[in-house]
């Protein structure tokens, strides 16, 4: 019997210091999760790209090209800032391609030149959102068939409400979601 009440001794022992032991590789693995969370949280801040490109897109719904012309200017900054941290050579590449569709916007205080330039803009937007997790929210993908003399022509939002920027007020709602990003 005192055998039997060590054999149960030891076993609970020895369960006792795998769930203690595996307990703290649970933890080490969390710290190196929140390491790699820390380090990436001080990394350049990618969002604040999207969060401008839509200033610049509520600016265009508006028909304001003043508030254009500086929205892509706090773009470009964006831009800029985000880009000078990086160590991904293909989003730099990206960023480089967006920067150069916004700089005629930010140059110009002509709405249409603005809103063509935004086209271009959106294209390269969408490659980085498709490439790179920006945001945890739904963006959607908007097409508006009438733009550029029935061409039609895409923008991005971050609301399912269509508020076209290539209209502004003459057509506000024209357009569909295409896709959900």
């Amino acid at each position: 019997m005192n055998y039997l009440k060590f054999i149960i001794s030891c076993l609970f022992v020895a369960t006792s210091i795998l769930s203690v032991t595996s307990c703290q590789s649970g933890d080490k693995s969390n710290e190196q999760g929140q390491e790699i969370a820390s380090s990436s949280e001080s990394g350049p801040d990618i969002s604040a790209v999207l969060d401008q490109y839509f200033n610049l897109k509520d600016a265009l719904v508006e028909t304001n090209a003043p508030s254009g012309k500086a929205n892509a200017q706090n773009l470009l900054s964006a831009i800029e800032t985000s880009s000078s941290g990086l160590n991904d050579s293909e989003l730099v590449n990206q960023l480089n391609s967006l920067k150069t569709a916004v700089q005629p916007i930010a140059s110009s205080e002509n709405i249409e030149e603005q809103r063509a330039a935004f086209e271009k803009a959106t294209a390269s937007m969408l490659t980085i959102i498709k490439k790179h997790k920006l945001t945890d929210k739904t963006l959607y993908y908007q097409f508006c068939p009438m733009a550029f003399n029935g061409k039609g022509a895409y923008w991005i939002s971050n609301e399912k409400k269509i508020m076209n920027p290539y209209f502004g007020d003459r057509m506000l709602h024209c357009g569909k979601v295409t896709e959900e990003l």
